[in-house]
């Protein structure tokens, strides 16, 4: 989502379109604040039985372009259900040889474009609505679409950190969670960094339900580590306290995942354990990368401390500048 802010912005400002977004509650959260949305409308569930919902909520709009960044068949199929005159889709058969689609060619961006981030083909995604207005005008655009921090959100985590003796930007956080990605230190590994790290460095470790009692669980076990300077933050879901926690914190480590695309938005530093070539996609403010080449589960452990070992030689130097 922190990817397709430039667009939607772009979309906004170069064709004076009303904006609708379609999405889960975390998206709805992060985008309530930003003026250039005219409406969100909340996906409770994107579950089968769901879809006569989704059909009824995007024909209330009556869409001019509608813009889906996932294009199985059963998705095209899916929206070419809806009243929206053009769809903005990945290539697939389906949708081109629909009429109401029009294309994304993937393989070409990946392979001709100079700059291969997800920001850019986002902003490719916003191009395709009407190529010559847009290329005049893009140029004219200034970016700056930092996701705004409410108060509420900023005094819970004040809060945390006063019960704890921490101070603003006195911390780092290490964020061991990813979904999207194989390509990651186990939770055991991220444990050692952990307390590694905390033998010079206070760690704030965020969790949230799904994960929370296995990762204390797993801590725990640990019985001869220090834990003195480790802290855990048990978010509800509220993804803006998570946004409010990396605003105050000095920098983080992460994988690839949603934590370190807002660190970046917010201009927070990281050191990202990233697969080789993701960097290419999935830039981050400071660009400072750990790269593992193999799945978790085919990491060896000298492996797993080599990628350990040179975690903490970058923290190092990020924390000394």
């Amino acid at each position: 989502m922190v990817a397709s802010l430039d667009m939607l912005y772009a979309i906004k400002t170069i064709f004076k379109a009303k904006l609708v977004v379609f999405g889960a509650k975390n998206t709805q959260k992060l985008l309530q604040n930003f003026d250039f949305i005219d409406n969100f409308e909340l996906i409770s569930s994107s579950a089968k039985e769901n879809y006569p919902q989704i059909i009824k909520q995007i024909n209330a709009h009556h869409c001019d372009y509608l813009i889906a960044f996932h294009s199985k068949s059963f998705l095209i199929k899916f929206l070419l259900q809806s009243n929206a005159k053009r769809i903005i889709i990945r290539l697939k058969w389906l949708s081109f040889l629909n009429f109401r689609c029009i294309t994304i060619n993937d393989s070409f961006i990946k392979k001709f474009f100079k700059d291969k981030t997800i920001r850019a083909k986002m902003l490719y995604y916003a191009r395709k609505i009407n190529p010559k207005l847009y290329d005049k005008k893009i140029n004219t655009l200034t970016f700056n679409n930092q996701i705004p921090i409410p108060l509420k959100n900023k005094n819970i985590i004040k809060e945390f950190l006063m019960s704890h003796n921490l101070k603003e930007k006195d911390f780092l956080i290490i964020n061991p969670f990813a979904i999207t990605t194989p390509y990651n230190l186990s939770i055991n590994c991220y444990i050692k960094l952990i307390c590694k790290a905390s033998l010079k460095y206070k760690i704030v470790i965020p969790t949230f339900e799904a994960v929370h009692q296995n990762f204390i669980d797993n801590l725990n076990s640990f019985k001869n580590a220090d834990k003195n300077q480790i802290y855990i933050f048990k978010n509800d879901d509220d993804i803006l306290n998570l946004l409010a926690l990396l605003y105050f914190s000095k920098c983080l480590i992460s994988p690839s995942t949603g934590t370190i695309h807002l660190a970046s938005n917010i201009k927070i530093p990281s050191i990202g354990l990233y697969l080789y070539k993701d960097d290419l996609y999935w830039k981050t403010f400071n660009q400072n990368y750990v790269f593992i080449s193999k799945k978790q589960s085919d990491l060896s452990k000298s492996e797993s401390e080599e990628i350990i070992e040179e975690v903490l030689k970058r923290l190092d130097e990020l924390m000394s500048d």
